[in-house]
């Protein structure tokens, strides 16, 4: 029997999506459609911009190499790679701390 003689038109169901509460999880979004879809994708860029993505400074590297042959295996070569890093974490201020930074004048009252 074809699946048309069955009723049924071969779609398939459209997507479910996840629930909590006994509602859409999409309902939680703000804005609908396509716009309210755009704005969201805007604001990641923004906050991923505004990030600040200051990378540890390595103060000292020392990288050591060793190869030896395999002594029952001829053809194979055992390495070990030995990396030794002193990073330095820059201290990075939350806004709060920046604002009173910079509301500071360093005067004594």
């Amino acid at each position: 029997m074809s699946p048309a003689a069955d009723g049924q038109t071969g779609m398939s169901a459209p997507p479910v999506f996840p629930r909590c509460c006994g509602r859409d999880m999409s309902d939680s979004l703000p804005g609908n459609g396509f716009f309210g879809w755009l704005g969201r994708q805007v604001g990641h860029i923004k906050k991923a911009v505004h990030a600040d993505v200051a990378a540890p400074e390595i103060a000292y590297r020392k990288e050591e190499v060793k190869e030896v042959d395999h002594p029952e295996q001829p053809g194979v070569k055992l390495r070990r790679t030995t990396i030794d890093e002193v990073i330095v974490q820059k201290q990075m201020l939350s806004t709060k701390d920046t604002k009173e930074h910079e509301g500071k004048t360093g005067e004594r009252d």
